[in-house]
């Protein structure tokens, strides 16, 4: 059931963005969008967030216990002319009346914060999943790109050695050498599409898009943010990151079911009525009022007091470690992040504007003799390994960023990706 509401959303999300319905790519706000609800994590955490709207629909009754009835009975047994049959029915209703309603219904509305803080978690852990799957896509569309490039220059190559062959200004081997080195450009080409293929179904997976359909991604690379200072992102972390939320929810969770349980440890009225009829003749009947109270001599909630205890000592140490492993990651993220940036600044600077001239001046020696191939060939790898290594620096920079913003729990630059 939740696959087929998935499937029609997907059509729905497609339908809207490309009213004609071509395959065309799907930006990523409208991705994100749709995995906002029905990515696998989002749809477990909303499962979850309904068992605490159960829970706060139970601590609101008025009455936490169930009355009870009692019946009774029998024959009245004496001289002759006093005997007879008879009847007593009583009704008890325990009372709380030392607030252990409204401790109650707090500990529920903790708990439903603690379960929103973890269904935005989720939200915010699977937009990151699903923006980096589609950064990650679009290196791999890059790649792919680049691999149809370098065939097209291996195509190139190959036929301008046959012509030099035809012409005399080649030989053999040369010729050899140009198709081994066609057909690995070839093989690159394939790999480069399957791991697109595989980009793309991971983007269906995090997403909770149909695998059957994964979706195209917009050509392009997103160019690189500003690398935030640290003291800013760690502000921005330790006061709004949605998992501390829902820790600290658990901490104030966990310290009023301490209260409540000692609450229940108290003596608990309960209020009743009780009528009954003698069996003698005349018959008579009476009706009383009661009051009763439970004695906690044996069981005064003393296993129950000191698992809130540990439980509450748990919540608070969780927040502790949380926090604690929070800094960790930002640090080491921000540090990562700083030094992918730095890459692509080189590549940017230093390495692209080399590449495309290169190129051309290689294509150009070769084809007027003044290169022989096996210079052409070893230059060409260089080129596109070069061009390869910017492809990776930018997919790192794309997991750096992810990692940073996931440990932060906010965007790092405030707008939309």
């Amino acid at each position: 059931m939740i696959r087929i509401r998935s499937v029609a959303a997907a059509v729905a999300v497609i339908s809207t963005a490309h009213p004609a319905g071509a395959l065309e790519p799907v930006p990523l706000t409208e991705l994100l969008r749709f995995a906002a609800e029905h990515a696998p994590a989002v749809e477990l955490a909303q499962h979850r967030r309904q068992g605490g709207g159960a829970a706060e629909l139970s601590a609101g009754a008025l009455l936490w216990h169930n009355p009870s009835v009692e019946l009774a009975l029998g024959p009245r047994l004496g001289a002759p002319g006093e005997a007879g049959l008879d009847f007593s029915a009583s009704l008890t209703q325990p009372v709380e009346v030392f607030g252990q309603r409204g401790l109650r219904q707090e500990a529920a509305a903790r708990l439903g914060e603690r379960l929103e803080a973890e269904l935005r978690l989720a939200r915010w852990q699977s937009r990151r999943e699903v923006t980096l799957a589609y950064r990650l896509a679009q290196v791999a569309g890059e790649r792919l790109a680049l691999a149809e490039r370098a065939l097209a220059f291996s195509d190139e190559t190959a036929r301008t050695t046959g012509r030099r062959l035809a012409a005399g200004d080649a030989t053999a081997i040369e010729v050899q050498v140009a198709a081994v080195d066609r057909a690995a450009a070839e093989q690159a080409r394939l790999t480069a599409e399957e791991e697109r293929a595989i980009a793309r179904i991971h983007l269906a997976q995090v997403a909770g898009w149909p695998i059957s359909a994964p979706p195209e991604v917009q050509a392009g690379l997103a160019p690189p943010r500003p690398v935030p200072a640290l003291a800013a992102v760690l502000e921005v972390a330790l006061g709004h990151h949605p998992e501390l939320e829902a820790r600290r929810a658990a901490v104030a969770e966990a310290t009023l079911h301490i209260a409540l349980n000692e609450r229940e440890a108290w003596p608990a009225p309960a209020l009743g009525i009780a009528v009954s009829r003698e069996g003698s003749s005349p018959e008579r009947y009476s009706v009383l009022g009661t009051l009763g109270v439970a004695l906690p001599l044996w069981r005064r909630g003393q296993g129950e007091r000191r698992a809130a205890e540990v439980e509450a000592s748990l919540a608070r140490a969780e927040e502790s470690v949380t926090a604690q492993a929070l800094e960790s990651r930002i640090a080491q993220a921000q540090v990562t992040l700083a030094a992918a940036a730095a890459r692509l600044e080189l590549y940017a600077t230093r390495v692209a504007p080399s590449l495309e001239g290169g190129l051309a001046l290689l294509r150009r020696g070769f084809q007027a003799g003044e290169l022989p191939l096996l210079t052409v060939t070893a230059a060409r790898e260089r080129f596109f390994a070069a061009e390869q290594a910017a492809l990776t620096a930018y997919a790192e920079y794309y997991r750096a960023q992810a990692e940073l913003e996931l440990a932060a729990g906010s965007e790092l630059s405030g707008g939309a990706p």
